[in-house]
């Protein structure tokens, strides 16, 4: 008993470190290498690589920990241009300028948008005018989204005519302007209880619009019930 407990206390202390995690820079590190393997090619490892070896030795005794192997896919650092319609992938032709986000698109992709939308196809911010024509000597051209959206409505309800009964079509009309006068009744309901400068011009621009759009379907309608 005595003699194994003398070798009990002559051995050597285990060490405690052995089943812990591995240590910050052990990790940097061995990602550096796998990033490495990706990266390497007959010419010997990417300058980023070596630029990331370079970067993982220690500063003060400390490895930096918000290291970041960079991403040629991306767009700021492969130089790709911005200059892309984020709706067709081709390059902006004629751009517009949409109000609220002031992202840009094609114009001819921008119609063909809001005619059945009044968002932003990126960010889906309510957008009520865009411009086109930026660089034209004579200044740009603004567009109303809400105009552009009733007359292509419009248009749809004619094509829709030419193929069913005028009766469906006056019909269509019909319930379109009920539902217009509707929103037109709350506006101005609102219009009434607010004192407000500011709010009190956004609401007649909406006031205006909407009477607007009532117009065009009443016109319509008519033009219907002569065929």
């Amino acid at each position: 008993m005595v003699i194994r407990r003398k070798q009990a206390r002559g051995r050597p202390p285990e060490d405690p470190s052995r089943d812990s995690p591995p240590p910050r820079r052990a990790k940097a590190v061995a990602s550096a290498n796998i990033a490495a393997q990706f990266m390497t090619d007959d010419r010997g490892p990417s300058p980023k690589v070596r630029k990331i070896e370079g970067d993982l030795e220690p500063r003060n005794g400390k490895i930096d920990s918000d290291i970041k192997l960079e991403d040629e896919s991306d767009p700021k650092s492969s130089g790709q241009s911005s200059d892309t319609c984020a709706i067709c992938l081709g390059s902006r032709v004629d751009p517009t300028l949409l109000d609220n986000c002031v992202h840009s698109f094609c114009y001819s992709c921008t119609t063909q948008w809001f005619k059945y939308s009044e968002k932003c196809p990126l960010c889906m911010a309510q957008t009520k005018t865009f411009w086109h024509n930026l660089s034209a000597a004579s200044g740009r051209e603004a567009v109303s989204v809400s105009e552009l959206h009733t007359a292509a409505e419009a248009a749809r309800l004619a094509e829709r005519g030419q193929s069913q009964p005028p009766l469906d079509e006056q019909e269509c009309i019909r319930l379109r302007i009920r539902r217009l006068q509707r929103r037109l009744s709350q506006l101005q309901t609102e219009m009434s209880k607010n004192t407000r400068d500011d709010r009190k011009q956004e609401f007649r621009a909406a006031n205006s619009r909407l009477v607007s759009e009532i117009s065009r379907l009443e016109m319509l309608r008519r033009d219907a019930t002569t065929r």
